[in-house]
């Protein structure tokens, strides 16, 4: 697989998953090799011993991301008790169970306003996989629209939520870590292919660190908004903005917001 291309290493993982049996048996080691399922299991030998002396992870992110889809939280409930034995997993486990609770349920959250606790939700959606560095994106854009990067480190963001209507481009980053970085160019890149291939009308960007509740307090974003204002205003003066037909649709006088959340996640810690 390491000599294959993006394309073609999605297209095989997304067959394995299409074929594979319910995978939670092969995590836990309960039965033996599947094609399909070996085709999404990567073991590892311990130097140590647990109940086992090897430990069974699903091959990538990737397919962490699209089975919580397919599956839902009990896919990472049994991944949580596969994989527990390595922390590594948590932030995995973390951004698995985003994405299986965004899209078979509704996903409750709660904001400080004003030094006061206020719960939200977002709706039940579902989420498409798209390619960053592709133009056009290939994802139809009519109606509000969850994305994900295919490739777990291809975007500096976990999912992308995309509102024609409310005029809203908001780009999350789902994370454990008490600090977390920030690289514009992924940002800039895509609001830039997003406006130069059609949304033009952008009232607000927003940046959201999603966090569990116990980090809401002491969690600091890697950046103020005024920063993230300028992140915006680079995609406004671009010089591929300035060939659009359209010049006086811009993003100068859309509003940017940085926003920490914090979720309940029972398999966050």
């Amino acid at each position: 697989m390491f000599d294959a291309t993006t394309e073609d290493a999605i297209e095989t993982l997304d067959t394995a998953i299409d074929e594979a049996p319910k995978i939670e048996p092969y995590l836990r080691c309960f039965a033996g090799d599947s094609g399909a399922a070996n085709s999404l299991l990567a073991r590892y030998e311990l130097p140590y011993e647990l109940p086992y002396n090897y430990d069974v992870r699903l091959v990538s992110d990737y397919v962490v991301r699209k089975l919580a889809t397919l599956m839902g939280p009990r896919l990472v409930r049994d991944f949580k008790r596969a994989c527990n034995a390595n922390p590594s997993t948590r932030g995995f486990n973390l951004e698995a169970w985003f994405f299986a609770e965004l899209s078979h349920n509704d996903l409750a959250w709660s904001v400080y306003v004003e030094s006061k606790l206020q719960q939200r939700q977002w709706g039940r959606s579902t989420i498409v996989f798209f390619d960053p560095d592709k133009y056009p994106i290939g994802v139809s854009l009519d109606g509000p629209t969850w994305m994900a990067p295919a490739k777990w480190n291809q975007g500096g963001y976990d999912a992308v939520f995309i509102d024609k209507a409310e005029q809203l481009v908001r780009f999350v980053q789902v994370t454990r870590a008490e600090h977390h970085t920030f690289d514009p160019i992924y940002f800039v890149m895509l609001l830039n292919r997003l406006v130069a291939g059609g949304l033009n009308q952008v009232a607000v960007v927003e940046l959201c660190f999603v966090v569990p509740m116990d980090r809401l307090k002491a969690f600091r974003p890697p950046l103020s908004q005024e920063d993230f204002e300028k992140t915006v205003e680079q995609v406004a003066c671009s010089e591929s903005r300035a060939t659009w037909s359209s010049p006086e649709h811009t993003l100068k006088n859309c509003s940017a917001k940085v926003m920490v959340i914090g979720v309940k996640c029972e398999i966050s810690n």
